[in-house]
């Protein structure tokens, strides 16, 4: 910018801000800024206090702060200006908490698909389930409305009806417990077991309890904890971290 010129045109600011042409005319219109024109040829005319006017708003512009509050920006004294920045703060920052929140729900999910991966490349090792018992019910139950909350058991036996439920790490809740870990001895297998999503009696359950008993294992109790639902070969799964109690054949 040339310290020495008086007047500059809406070309010059336009590079100077990195504004496009149409939002300073816009400005002008919603009389956040009043420009003089020149007498020969009616071109807007920028001077240094204009300037001055535009960086405070890009600045306020840049926060969010409304046109409607923009436009009594030239009336606003010290304290109005303090109260502006003090509720744009408090947005901001109400804002930062909620991206922060969705971050960590991002890197949460990543967590579960990196389990999904982990599980189909090494099934099979001892694991212990990571909650404490399952409560009967539903997901709608749950007032977390997390789906990682979900879990399914399955109890041993020919032809075994699974049952869903909440996964809980306290046992001292309310509701019917349809699984809890009691026995701190018993020991489990993992694996990822692989639901179908439109018809959850279509699974591979007895294919695991298979080759755990290959191994030279009876199967107990299945439970297992959501994780993710993707499509694989065309049909949609729900995947769970799936912990099968291991027996003595």
């Amino acid at each position: 910018m040339d310290e020495n010129k008086e007047k500059y045109t809406i070309g010059e600011i336009a590079e100077l801000f990195g504004v496009p042409k149409s939002t300073l005319r816009f400005w002008e219109d919603e009389q956040l800024i009043r420009l003089d024109r020149n007498h020969t040829n009616d071109y807007r005319e920028y001077t240094v206090k204009d300037i001055i006017e535009l960086c405070d708003i890009i600045f306020y512009r840049n926060l969010n702060v409304s046109i409607k509050q923009l436009r009594k920006i030239h009336e606003m004294d010290l304290a109005d200006l303090k109260n502006v920045l003090n509720d744009t703060q408090q947005s901001i920052e109400a804002s930062i908490a909620q991206l922060n929140g969705a971050r960590e729900r991002i890197l949460f999910r990543k967590d579960e698909i990196a389990r999904v991966e982990e599980l189909k490349a090494q099934p099979y090792k001892p694991s212990e389930p990571d909650m404490q018992c399952v409560i009967a019910g539903t997901l709608s139950d749950s007032i977390s409305y997390d789906p990682s909350f979900l879990a399914l058991v399955c109890p041993g036996g020919d032809h075994p009806k699974i049952r869903y439920g909440i996964a809980e790490k306290d046992k001292s809740l309310d509701g019917e417990v349809i699984w809890a870990k009691e026995n701190t001895r018993c020991k489990y297998a993992q694996c990822l077991l692989k639901v179908s999503a439109t018809e959850p009696e279509r699974n591979d359950l007895a294919e695991h309890q298979a080759r755990l008993k290959k191994r030279g294992h009876a199967c107990g109790v299945t439970v297992a904890r959501y994780l993710a639902t993707a499509t694989e070969d065309t049909v949609r799964y729900d995947y769970y971290h799936t912990w099968i109690e291991l027996l003595p054949l």
